[in-house]
């Protein structure tokens, strides 16, 4: 007697697709918080003054704390506070800066300030890596507003992650300590940040790559000649 099959038993189960996508989402969403290039310049500080004692000293040194509070003070508290009141002011739509031409309202300060940290640690004749980070920092942030004018969406995200790689990079071959986690660490948290973008239909793929290699060639160069 022919066996007549259940149509239910062929079925895939689907149910669970869309938590999944969810999930996914949600974690790539986590990512691109956590990783906001905002944050860089502040990791990148702590980073460097943890992994280079015998340029700072202990981590508490009057050096190290001035370098990690006037960074963290003019590239992240100061531009959150920017963008929290331009936001409450209907200037940008959303804190994501989605839109092309509300990104330059929020580049604009920033430049302002990143130059303005340049000077101040360049004032304080710190450490060459201190202000060459900044540098760099700035000189990505500007080419990235005229990218931005001019040509596309350019990934910040990937711009950031590629400058700390440069970062981690150049550090590795001043610090005493064998840092090769971290440099292993950078490379997966840059395609975690990348793949997070695009999960997110943030940015085309081009906009990703060109990020970060505009990220990594102005920190790196930053880093090496200046």
């Amino acid at each position: 007697m022919q066996q007549i099959d259940n149509p239910q038993q062929n079925t895939p189960k689907t149910t669970d697709a869309p938590f999944q996508i969810l999930g996914i989402k949600a974690l790539a969403h986590l990512l691109s918080v956590l990783l906001h290039p905002i944050f860089t310049p502040t990791y990148c500080a702590l980073f460097i003054v943890w992994v280079l004692p015998n340029v700072f000293g202990y981590f508490t040194s009057q050096q190290a704390v001035f370098v990690v509070r006037t960074i963290f003070l003019y590239t992240l508290l100061f531009p959150l506070f920017i963008v929290f009141l331009m936001r409450a002011l209907d200037f940008i739509d959303s804190y994501d800066v989605t839109d092309r031409k509300q990104r330059i309202l929020v580049f604009m300060p920033m430049a302002f300030l990143f130059t303005w940290t340049c000077t101040v640690l360049y004032r304080e004749q710190l450490p060459d890596i201190t202000t060459k980070m900044m540098y760099g920092a700035t000189i990505a942030l500007f080419l990235s507003m005229i990218v931005n004018i001019m040509v596309e969406k350019i990934s910040i995200h990937a711009i950031g992650m590629g400058g700390a790689f440069a970062v981690v990079l150049f550090a590795s071959g001043l610090s005493p300590y064998n840092i090769a986690w971290a440099l292993m660490l950078v490379i997966f948290l840059t395609g975690a940040v990348g793949t997070a973008r695009l999960i997110l239909q943030a940015h085309q793929p081009r906009e990703v790559y060109n990020g970060y290699m505009l990220g990594f060639l102005c920190m790196a160069v930053s880093l090496l000649v200046f």
